[in-house]
């Protein structure tokens, strides 16, 4: 970020072969100016739900949520073309910046992708920062029957602050802390048919494909 006079980096020298288990307290910290440090300028977000419109289309960011122990972040978005709920766009790329001029273009998970009704949801790792004032989202949808022309693609913009999502708070997600003394001990459990049924019992509660390990 570039709102503080300093920042500290951190560096944790892992071996080549970290155990999986637990690390060593081999932390190295240093700091250096901001070469950027402000002033910059402050953006408002606008309130969710949030409706661009584009002629004939809608497109409305109806979720915007950062998981920081995730860490992911999740987006929900609707379309509706000449006045009805549309399955026909897709967002297939996200930009995301801040008021002083960072910016990325995050890699889409496919496992956080999938359908509620006419919703889409898409996401990606990493949480983004929750004292920021807002973030500038951009969107671009690929309509996805038909040919790939300037014609199936339209991009927008979201001005908006996330929805912290950590479990323990008001968040709908849960989880389960497990800690195994080796790999042997982590694969029993893992196929054990306690695990097993528990997947079973949360599988109604939960949406899209589980993720590796959980």
């Amino acid at each position: 970020m570039r709102k503080c006079s300093q920042f500290r980096v951190a560096k944790d020298d892992i071996p080549p072969d970290p155990d999986r288990f637990g690390h060593a307290d081999n932390r190295r910290v240093g700091g250096a100016p901001d070469p950027c440090p402000g002033p910059h300028p402050k953006w408002k977000a606008h309130r969710m739900p949030i409706t661009i419109k584009c002629n004939d289309l809608e497109f409305t960011l109806e979720k915007f949520a950062a998981d920081s122990l995730g860490p992911r972040t999740t987006c929900g978005f609707r379309v509706r073309e000449n006045g009805q709920d549309s399955v026909r766009w897709k967002p297939i790329s996200l930009e995301v910046s801040d008021a002083t001029g960072n910016h990325w273009s995050p890699r889409l998970d496919p496992q956080l992708e999938h359908m509620t009704g006419s919703q889409i949801k898409i996401g990606f790792y990493g949480a983004l920062w929750a004292e920021e004032d807002a973030w500038r989202l951009r969107v671009k949808f690929k309509r996805t029957d038909q040919a790939s022309d300037n014609e199936g693609f339209r991009v927008v913009e979201f001005l908006v602050k996330p929805e912290q999502t950590t479990p323990g708070s008001a968040s709908s997600e849960f989880g389960i802390l497990r800690t195994f003394a080796n790999e042997q001990e982590r694969d029993a459990f893992y196929a054990s048919p306690l695990f097993q049924a528990w997947k079973e019992r949360i599988a109604p509660l939960t949406e899209g494909r589980p993720r590796p390990g959980a």
